[in-house]
């Protein structure tokens, strides 16, 4: 065994020091390598021996070198393989002082990891435990954090084979420290280990079932950007998100997350991809698609694998909606399917899901069915059954009822003016429902609109009530610091001092000097609201008016209300009359001389009515010129009423009852103008044999930009604008939008992608590419001893150049060894394509699939007249084809003629439409036996007289009816809808069949 070998590759590691610099004195030790050398033959062959001589290569060695290294290390795995771990540990333990300062730091790195990579696939947990607990001591000395993150990472992984979650959790915890930046968030530049450490964390809480935790850690995965995850780890997490998905039932998610999962475990060669797979196609299942997953180029090639081909052939059932088949593929695959927990955790819901589908499509047809007919064709109890009917009602998928004592199912039947009434009522409701919303609404801001009103108008009148009270601090504030009223000149004058005046008279000059005072400190140029801004402030005038006063002169004592002032913007004039201090100061204004207070006034009196008296010339009836004696009629008494109030929205609900009955009344005359209008074109349809096309009015809309005078008069005259520099044609191109075809909703979710086409130089250079890989891949088996080199393929064309001598020595035994070998070749061929040919049952269940699948794209009908379909061959014909093509509709024998109906899928609507135009010679009237029939059917010919696409089919079977008459054949027609197509065949000529028809 070389150093080539599977995990024990050392391309890079031998240094064979050559060295051509004449002035370096050091030789290389020649001895240590020969014995290096000659040890690493003898590895293969003898390993003990080699053993001891790689012994002796460390020993015969001075110092620490790479020798001693490069022995040491296959020591390790020479021992490792076999089996003896105890020497193992032993010769590791001799080599990590090497890898101090004895080798560079990169080739020891890469040598540990290659070592780690080795011994990972021994299955002794305690050997592995004990290995790796060796190295990380040994990495804690070297500071080696690149390496100390990979070998906890494999201790890691031992822990969770070993189910250790307490220590997996105390090492991943350590991991993601070390992965994280200063600030505690994660470090993006490592985000390869981030990868790493949650594919580990996630695979602990699956085995634990923490989905709590799961999905945080789902949620960080996707938040790592700059890292270079391996696939495998990808798949891991992937493989997470889709089981959290499918655990919240959220099952288009998990289909997703499976199929990126198996994509990345498939790149990675892992056989976890079979198992995904798995989950991959339990998903499609639940999400209900119609797409099989198998379809995808990345899944095909696994199709008919043998642990998934039971998968494969469950989700074609189950989109075939074969629920016998479906049940019989679970019961025969039971180990392969229901081994896996988690798919036996979901497959009770898949079983529901087809199970519903079933029930619904089995009681289409039908108004009233017995529950244990249902019972017996889904194969499961009645109570089962039983239980599914009650969902579906009460999730309104069926409209419907439980007849619990006739076990019976009774459907009703919504016609289409219920539903439409059903939806006028619901819309008026919402109506309603949002008229009171917004009404709510609007009373609520004008509730909010007072409040705040009533808010601010108290913050003003607080606002006022501080400006008075400053007002008044400030006043006396100024009469206590005011000093002594000089003496007046005319006490001077005459001879009286102060002390001679009275103290009448000195109160008299202390009030001057106050009021003078005061005038100068209320200056009539200050800036102040107006007086409709100190009324809305809620200042009075009364207020006003004492504020008035004060300024004058007045005792304080005799203001009121504490002494308080008003606001020193308000002063008085020589005259007595108010100043407000504002842009428009200076104007006079009056003080209210009564009380401005509601409460303050005196009430009004009331006004007591007069009666007047009546003329007695009234009251006399004599004297009454309009008095009647023939008229005898008392006086009638009127009753006094008590008083009602309406309620609120009284009114209101009775307009929207009007409003609501009157556009039922619009719509039903709607309605019955429409129908009267269709009746009326049916009838004279009918009638001419041909649709009258309507007059030309005028002009035509798409002439209209055209003709200036809008009429086509205009392109005589030369007055069309069609080449001037107005004209409407530009040399600009419309793109049209693009609007959906008719149908492809409906076939939307049933119509498969179809796929990339390629040309056939495309597709030889894709199978060559494709079989040159596989090719490759068989010689790189080949090459590592997984696989056995195949047998060269000998022929008798070369039978001598490839086994030469031997075939020279004795040539007739080869021949029949050839012979043998080739013929075993030809068995093989057919026995694989016998394997391969579909058995009886499959292939009726393929031509069942295929018609299932036309039938999902859409129903097609097409209408035939027949002059004449007495013929019984050519009867036969038109019933057994339609039969074996699985149509159905109506064969109508009339005397005048005969109509067949039919409807089924594009497909076998073509081939029948061949078979009535083109393959039936109508005109031949020769019977089996040779003879012909009596009557001419020379002119006996078939007309396709409709063809189109339906959305439901009309009729459940094909079969031949005869009429007498038009009543009988309408009443025919018309259980199922359809006797319009009566008129249809009835007004239809040759001439207006526009070439479908087919000839030879």
């Amino acid at each position: 065994m070389s150093d080539d070998d599977f995990m024990m590759e050392e391309e890079e590691d031998e240094d064979y020091d050559f060295d051509y610099e004449d002035e370096d004195g050091d030789e290389p030790d020649v001895d240590l390598e020969n014995k290096y050398y000659n040890a690493k033959g003898h590895k293969e062959d003898e390993p003990e021996t080699a053993l001891a001589e790689f012994q002796g290569v460390v020993e015969a060695e001075t110092e620490k070198g790479d020798w001693g290294f490069k022995a040491l290390k296959q020591m390790v795995k020479l021992s490792f393989k076999m089996g003896n771990y105890d020497k193992t540990l032993e010769y590791y333990n001799q080599l990590l002082p090497y890898t101090k300062a004895a080798v560079t730091r990169n080739y020891s790195e890469k040598s540990i990891n290659n070592i780690l990579d080795f011994i990972s696939s021994s299955s002794d947990m305690v050997f592995m435990e004990k290995f790796y607990q060796t190295t990380l001591n040994s990495l804690k000395e070297t500071n080696n954090d690149r390496l100390l993150v990979k070998t906890n990472l494999k201790l890691a992984k031992l822990w969770l084979d070993r189910k250790e979650f307490g220590r997996l959790s105390k090492i991943l915890r350590q991991l993601h420290a070390s992965c994280q930046a200063d600030d505690g968030t994660d470090d993006q530049r490592k985000g390869t280990h981030l990868l790493e450490i949650f594919a580990l964390e996630i695979q602990m809480y699956t085995e634990t079932k923490n989905g709590k935790k799961l999905k945080a850690l789902y949620q960080q995965c996707l938040s790592v950007k700059s890292a270079i995850p391996h696939p495998r780890i990808m798949g891991v997490i992937r493989e997470c998100g889709g089981k959290m998905h499918m655990i919240e039932k959220e099952w288009n998610e998990a289909q997703t997350d499976f199929f990126e999962s198996f994509r990345n475990y498939d790149e990675a060669g892992s056989f976890q991809r079979i198992q995904v797979l798995k989950y991959l196609v339990l998903a499609n299942m639940l999400m209900e698609s119609k797409i099989n997953p198998f379809d995808s180029q990345e899944t095909k090639p696994y199709k008919n694998d043998p642990q998934i081909v039971a998968m494969t052939n469950l989700v074609s059932a189950y989109q075939r909606r074969d629920i016998r088949e479906f049940e019989k593929i679970l019961r025969e695959n039971r180990t392969t399917i229901m081994d896996d927990p988690f798919i036996r955790a979901y497959i009770d819901e898949v079983l529901k899901n087809i199970r519903t589908q079933v029930l619904i499509r089995l009681i289409k047809p039908y108004t009233r069915i017995e529950i244990s007919f249902i019972s017996r064709q889904l194969n499961i109890p009645a109570q089962d059954v039983e239980d599914l009917l009650v969902g579906l009602i009460l999730d309104k998928k069926i409209a419907g009822h439980i007849d619990q004592v006739n076990q019976r199912l009774e459907l009703q039947r919504q016609t289409t003016g219920d539903l439409r009434y059903s939806a006028m009522d619901k819309w008026s409701t919402n109506l309603e429902t949002m008229y009171n919303a917004n009404i709510n609404k609007i009373k609520a801001m004008m509730a909010a609109a007072k409040a705040k009103a009533e808010e601010a108008k108290a913050r003003a009148l607080a606002n006022a009530a501080i400006l008075q009270q400053r007002a008044a601090q400030q006043q006396q504030q100024q009469q206590y610091q005011a000093p002594p009223p000089p003496t007046t000149g005319g006490a001077l004058a005459g001879g009286a001092g102060v002390g001679g005046l009275s103290q009448l008279e000195l109160i008299r000059q202390k009030k001057e000097a106050l009021q003078a005072r005061l005038s100068k400190a209320l200056p009539s140029t200050t800036t102040a609201a107006s007086a409709s801004g100190l009324r809305a402030a809620g200042v009075s005038a009364a207020a006003a008016g004492v504020a008035g006063r004060t300024a004058a002169g007045v005792d304080p004592r005799a203001r009121g209300g504490l002494g308080m002032d008003m606001s020193p913007m308000i002063s008085r004039d020589a005259e007595g009359n108010l100043i407000i201090n504002s842009v428009t100061a200076g104007r006079p204004v009056n003080a209210p001389s009564f009380a401005t207070a509601k409460v303050n006034q005196k009430p009004e009196p009331k006004k007591e009515l007069k009666m007047l008296e009546v003329p007695e010339d009234l009251i006399n009836p004599e004297k009454n010129p309009y008095f009647d004696e023939n008229l005898a009629a008392a006086p009638r008494e009127r009753r006094s009423r008590p008083m009602k109030f309406a309620q609120q929205g009284k009114y209101i609900n009775i307009a929207n009852q009007i409003r609501a009955g009157q556009r039922v009344e619009q719509l039903r005359r709607e309605i019955e103008e429409s129908a009267r209008v269709n009746a009326e074109e049916e009838d004279a349809a009918m009638k001419d044999g041909f649709t009258k096309r309507e007059v030309l009015k005028g002009v035509e809309w798409w002439d209209a930009g055209f003709l200036p005078n809008k009429t086509y008069d205009d392109i005589k005259d030369g007055h069309a604008r069609i080449e001037t520099e107005d004209s409407l044609i530009t040399l600009y191109v419309q793109h049209p939008i693009p609007i959906e075809p008719p149908n492809e909703a409906a076939n939307a979710a049933s119509a498969k992608p179809r796929p990339l086409m390629l040309t056939t130089k495309e597709r030889k250079r894709l199978r060559r590419q494709r079989r040159a890989e596989l090719l490759k891949e068989k010689q790189d088996k080949i090459r590592l001893g997984l696989l056995a080199p195949d047998a060269p393929k000998v022929k008798l064309a070369n039978m001598m150049r490839v086994l030469g001598q031997e075939a020279v020595l004795n040539p007739t035994e080869i021949e029949m060894k050839v012979r043998e070998q080739v013929a075993d070749r030809l068995q093989m061929h057919l026995d694989t394509n016998a394997e391969r040919k579909l058995t009886h049952d499959e292939r009726k269940a393929k031509e069942a699939r295929k018609k299932e699948e036309d039938l999902a794209k859409g129903i097609h009908v097409s209408l035939y007249k027949i002059n004449d379909l007495s013929h019984p061959q050519k009867k036969f014909k038109v019933d057994k084809n339609a039969t074996q093509l699985g149509l159905t509709g109506v064969v109508l024998m009339y005397p005048a003629f005969s109509i067949v109906l039919v409807e089924g899928g594009h497909k076998a609507i073509d081939q029948y439409k061949k078979l009535m135009l083109r393959r039936i010679k109508w005109s031949d009237n020769t019977r089996l036996d040779g003879t012909e029939v009596s009557e001419s059917t020379t002119d006996n010919k078939c007309l396709l007289v409709w063809e189109g696409q339906l959305r439901d089919r009309q009729f459940q079977t094909f079969r031949f009816l005869k009429a007498t008459n038009d009543a009988h054949l309408k009443q025919i027609l018309s259980r199922n809808g359809v006797q319009h197509y009566w008129d249809q065949a009835l007004g239809f000529k040759e001439e207006d069949m526009l070439g479908a028809e087919v000839t030879l």
